[in-house]
């Protein structure tokens, strides 16, 4: 499995440049670290920087404390921005590679490893339980989500009949909470009351008295329906 790993800093303040993606390019002897941040301030509404760190620099960081491991980022946005960076708030830290049930952040194509490998992992055990996942798709496996979805149809038809068959939906339990409860302003207008252009009756339609002649020339064009223009 691969790792990439995240160290996310909420910072009193915006200090850095109003973009999406930030990139640094270490010295040669740091190679690797701290390279991709990106700024999740406007999807957050808070001052956060998320920075990357991947292979053997985002493995070997998991055995870092998180003081260790924010100093370090620290020392990079430093270099980028100033000594005059604001320490952070707060900050979250992952450590994939040390979950047991993560083991790693994604797959990858090891040394020695053949195509069979994913089909492999994706074979069902004992036609009951049955797996989805990007490790599971052979042209694009990944860390992105649109490799994953793909794969989850695939065991769908692996249901039983039982679960398949339509059935009437049950309704929702009534929510306890008092914020479910309707206000004046939410609560549903009676059907009786409610009128619309639509269902408004139409006014009487009128019409114009035009002298019949035989010849076609002389006659003037239908008169349009005026529920038209309603």
């Amino acid at each position: 499995m691969g790792v990439l790993n995240k160290c996310y800093l909420r910072f009193p303040t915006v200090f850095w440049a109003d973009t999406d993606w930030l990139g640094y390019v270490p010295r040669v002897d740091e190679y690797g670290q701290w390279t991709q941040w990106i700024n999740i301030t406007r999807p957050t509404g808070k001052p956060v920087l998320l920075g990357f760190n991947a292979a053997d620099f985002g493995r070997t960081i998991e055995g870092w404390s998180d003081t260790q491991i924010v100093d370090s980022a620290m020392a990079t946005l430093k270099i980028i921005y100033g000594s005059g960076v604001p320490a952070p708030l707060d900050h979250q830290i992952t450590r994939w590679a040390s979950d047991p049930y993560a083991l790693g952040s994604y797959s990858f194509n090891k040394l020695g490893s053949t195509p069979a490998m994913r089909d492999q992992l994706a074979a069902a055990v004992d036609g009951r339980v049955h797996f989805a996942g990007e490790a599971h798709l052979r042209p694009v496996a990944s860390t992105s989500l649109r490799t994953a979805t793909p794969t989850s149809p695939r065991t769908a038809p692996s249901r039983s009949p039982t679960a398949s068959r339509a059935s009437t939906p049950s309704p929702p339990p009534p929510c306890p909470s008092p914020l479910c409860a309707p206000t004046a302003a939410s609560a549903p207008t009676p059907t009786a009351a409610r009128t619309s252009p639509s269902s408004a009756p139409l006014p009487p339609r009128r019409t114009t008295a035009r002298s019949r002649s035989p010849s076609p020339t002389t006659a003037g064009p239908p008169e349009p329906d005026q529920r038209a223009f309603q």
